[in-house]
């Protein structure tokens, strides 16, 4: 995954892969763990307020991710990452990004 323009651009990774991700509220800080096959266009709609849990808090930024093979492995993934706070935290630390 590359950044162009500002966003960031799959490449090649097949129809199944997925992505993992975690998005931080700029405004409460808060942190949201998704998955989704395209991370800019699920990015804009958390942004836009189409997605009714992170309504509040806009504007979010994408923190972390990680690209998984499979829409399965994808859901386990996030739902070790909601319901384990220690597990959640060594993942955002392993898997975040840095702005350019």
């Amino acid at each position: 995954m590359t950044r162009k323009n500002g966003e960031f651009i799959t490449r090649n990774h097949g129809e199944s892969s997925q992505i993992v991700y975690a998005i931080k509220s700029l405004t409460s800080g808060r942190i949201y763990i998704g998955q989704t096959k395209n991370i800019d266009s699920r990015l804009r709609d958390h942004n836009a307020g189409h997605v009714k849990s992170t309504k509040k808090g806009k504007p979010w930024a994408l923190y972390a991710f990680q690209k998984m093979e499979s829409r399965k492995e994808a859901m386990h993934m996030e739902w070790k990452l909601k319901n384990s706070k220690v597990f959640r935290s060594r993942w955002v630390e392993e898997n975040a990004i840095s702005e350019p």
